[in-house]
């Protein structure tokens, strides 16, 4: 099985506080026709779901300790595009089950939005910007998994986030591994 994950609270800090799956290094930002290389992993994940026969997990944890899950049986980034980064890596997601609710679906056939790659569907607000992290954002969120990580349970809208989970409007995420598997 192929398995990809993606972690949000892990035990790694770079200088900036910010937490990572792995130790962090110092790299240089390389450039390609003039504009700054930042979307390894969406070309990866591009790479690997483009037949659209993949299903994706995502397993979290709030703040106050419970555990949620949500799977969809259809996912993909950037599927029947020539160029997924021209075109903004778009994610397709179907088919939901789990515990969390359903707040991805509404995300599904959205561009990678970033603060300086405006894709959202809002015309006067950059929602990457806005809620400090990239992601697939409609008329901004309803989950925002690649929120800041905070260690207390401060929580302000900038966090990583999947709404009502049974608490107030965002509830915050101490913990997020998103996996993708080939589909059953």
């Amino acid at each position: 099985m192929l398995s990809l994950h993606f972690r949000h609270g892990s035990k790694y800090k770079t200088k900036e506080g910010i937490r990572c799956p792995v130790p962090p290094k110092k790299t240089k930002k390389k450039r390609k026709n003039g504009q700054k290389i930042k979307n390894r992993g969406l070309r990866n994940i591009h790479a690997l779901t483009a037949s659209g026969a993949y299903q994706l997990r995502i397993d979290f944890t709030a703040f106050d300790g419970r555990e949620y899950y949500a799977r969809y049986d259809d996912f993909s980034v950037g599927r029947n595009s020539r160029d997924p980064e021209k075109d903004g890596y778009p994610l397709l997601v179907s088919g939901y089950s789990g515990d969390a609710g359903d707040k991805l679906s509404r995300h599904s056939g959205m561009k990678f939005s970033t603060k300086d790659r405006d894709q959202d569907t809002l015309s006067n607000t950059n929602c990457a910007s806005y809620w400090k992290g990239a992601w697939w954002y409609r008329e901004c969120h309803s989950s925002n998994l690649n929120g800041l990580y905070k260690e207390s349970g401060t929580c302000d809208g900038t966090n990583a986030v999947w709404h009502y989970l049974g608490g107030p409007k965002s509830t915050c995420l101490r913990f997020v591994e998103m996996k993708i598997r080939p589909r059953k």
